[in-house]
């Protein structure tokens, strides 16, 4: 049975083997879903340049970049926006919140792959070729191996990752654009928020030089508990030998007679000085 021509999701023509393009991992297998049930075959492929958004999402560099995907011809295991959604919600897609959430996804996958630079995919897709020929010049040797997946991945990172891009979509003070910070500022809580949650598991953990969470077996005193019991204690107590004592108006008001006084008692300009 003669296979069906491949259509570019986004702009709905054949793809061009002249034009870079991607398909989707589960485009003819699908994948299960982890209650019950087989999710259908996308049967998604993208000419690269086709992969893009537009408003609400806003970008500060030149030419739109950022806002649609790099010119590349290798990428591993690229998964299309609808089955990384179904594999999060773990059923079909139905509703507007489906649809929502695959916008978001896709804003996703581009700021994944703006990760580098333009210039570093340029350099760095003329070795994959080369890569790519070494293979087929020695069959046998496989070099660029995707990884064999089941299911697309649908752990909470890609939620988090959702609310972020969300959360970029809201309107700053007089009605400006979200910054950056603000949006980091969601990440840091919920840092926070994971740090108390695994330390109350009971599961050793320790902090590194970067304040990083890391799950791993060490001393009672290193364990990430103790860390941070530690710095709020020196931080309530403080770690001055003569701590400083707030001063109260009456005290205020002394030390400025005091002054003032002997401001008028001095007869010379070097007197006024001290």
């Amino acid at each position: 049975m003669n296979e069906q021509p491949r259509i570019c999701g986004g702009c709905r023509q054949p793809l061009s083997i002249s034009k870079s393009s991607l398909d989707c991992t589960f485009r003819h297998c699908g994948f299960p879903f982890l209650l019950s049930g087989h999710a259908i075959p996308c049967c998604v492929s993208y000419h690269t340049m086709c992969i893009r958004v537009g408003p609400p999402f806003r970008t500060r560099q030149l030419k739109n970049r950022g806002l649609y995907f790099p010119n590349i011809s290798e990428w591993p295991n690229f998964i299309c926006e609808g089955c990384t959604v179904r594999a999060m919600v773990d059923r079909e897609l139905h509703s507007r919140e489906d649809y929502y959430l695959m916008v978001l996804e896709r804003m996703r996958i581009l700021d994944i792959a703006h990760h580098w630079a333009p210039s570093t995919h340029l350099q760095y897709q003329g070795k994959l070729r080369y890569l790519r020929t070494f293979e087929q010049r020695f069959p046998g040797l496989s070099i660029l191996r995707p990884q064999s997946l089941r299911r697309p991945p649908s752990g909470v990172d890609i939620a988090i990752m959702w609310a972020e891009e969300s959360y970029s979509l809201r309107p700053g003070r007089h009605d400006s654009p979200v910054s950056f910070g603000t949006i980091r500022s969601l990440r840091s809580a919920l840092s926070q928020y994971e740090t108390v949650r695994a330390i109350q598991s009971g599961i050793p953990t320790r902090l590194d030089q970067q304040k990083r969470l890391i799950y791993q077996d060490c001393r009672a005193t290193d364990q990430a508990p103790h860390t941070l019991f530690t710095s709020g204690l020196s931080s309530r107590i403080g770690t001055e030998t003569k701590p400083a004592v707030a001063l109260l108006m009456r005290h205020i008001l002394a030390m400025d007679a005091h002054c003032l006084l002997q401001y008028r008692q001095a007869s010379t300009q070097e007197g006024h000085r001290l």
